[in-house]
This record gives structure tokens, sequence and C-alpha cells, in this order.
């Protein structure tokens, strides 16, 4: 029997966004990172990718391009994902570095370094660590994104579409359902049973 895959708590994660210190530019970089990954179910790569350009900021959506789907993909943006991107950009990022990148690393701002989907993984490392969690990497935040939409009735092609997998299969691997949504979809439990 394969093991229920790991899916980050709801709990865990408020205190991975509450261990942020979002007063700082590092911060503000961070949560919006982990807001992206978190929020949204974007990999450690599509964030590393991510230009401004890819930021609708009119029409509150992200579209992530070359990514390790195959096909390109628009997602909304959620009103805290959003805020935290806008608040990274326009009060964090430095201005006139030339990059395009959206996210820069630390102490490589000045020369347009593009962050990579390790020291986008590494960010959210010592998040976890700074927040008293075993790190477990970021896939578990993709899967506590899969996981809260398919309890929440949304079906298995948008959030495979969302989460940017070309098979429903691999969505599937990354589902845990809860009781509660299973016994939705079950026929109902009889109250008394004849034996």
């Amino acid at each position: 029997m394969n093991p229920l895959p790991k899916c980050i708590s709801d709990e865990d994660f408020c205190k991975l966004v509450a261990s942020v210190d979002s007063q700082t530019p590092r911060g503000k970089r961070d949560l919006a990172m982990l807001l992206l990954m978190g929020n949204l179910g974007l990999r450690r790569s599509d964030v590393a990718l991510l230009v401004l350009e890819d930021v609708d900021w009119a029409n509150g959506i992200l579209h992530v391009r070359s990514s390790k789907s195959i096909s390109d993909r628009s997602i909304p943006l959620d009103s805290d994902t959003g805020a935290a991107l806008e608040d990274y950009v326009v009060n964090a990022r430095p201005a006139g570095t030339g990059s395009r990148s959206l996210f820069l690393p630390d102490g490589l701002e000045a020369k347009g370094a593009q962050m990579t989907f390790q020291q986008v993984g590494g960010a959210i490392g010592l998040l976890s660590e700074k927040a008293g969690m075993r790190d477990s990497g970021t896939r578990p935040l993709r899967r506590a994104v899969a996981t809260n939409m398919v309890n929440n009735g949304v079906s298995i092609k948008p959030v495979a579409d969302i989460l940017g997998h070309e098979s429903l299969a691999t969505t599937m691997g990354y589902l845990r359902v809860n009781v509660e949504s299973l016994r939705k979809a079950a026929s109902p439990w009889p109250k008394e049973v004849a034996v």
C-alpha cells in the first residue's frame, strides 16, 4: 500500500507565514515566494523563472511560462498573494538592476542575477527552520493546494491545470482527501445495521 503524500497542514502553513519578517526586503521577497507556492501551487522552479512581465497587475493574473509543464498557464492571483507580490516589487525589489527577473537573490541584486530554484527552496527551508518545523521541502505546499481545492469541491481537471500537470494521474498522486470528503462521495452510513 502506498503511503499518503506529504501535505503541509493549514496550521503549519500559518506558522510558516508567521515566521516571515515582512518588514525587511528579504522577508517581503520570501513571503511573496511562499504564498506563490502555498496559495497557488507553483513549483520552486516556476517561482525562480518568473519575470516582471508575468504579473498582469491590472487583471490579477499570473502567467507561468517556461515551466516544467509543456504548456504555459495563467492563474488568478488571490488577494494575499497579490498584495505580497506588490509589496515586494514596490517596496523591496531593488530598482535599476537591469534584470527582468521577478525575484533577485540576496547580495547579487546589483548584478541583476536571477534566483535559482535551489535558492527558492533554501529560502523556504530557512523559514521552516525558523518556524520550528522540520524542513520537508516545497512539494508539500503544492500538495496542500491540490488537496484543499479538491476538498472544497474543485474537480481534478482544473486542479491539474493550476498545478501545470499534463496528466491527471500526476495530480491524483498529489491529493490527500480528508475523511469528510470521502463520506460525501460515498453513500451514507446506515444508522443501524442488522446482524
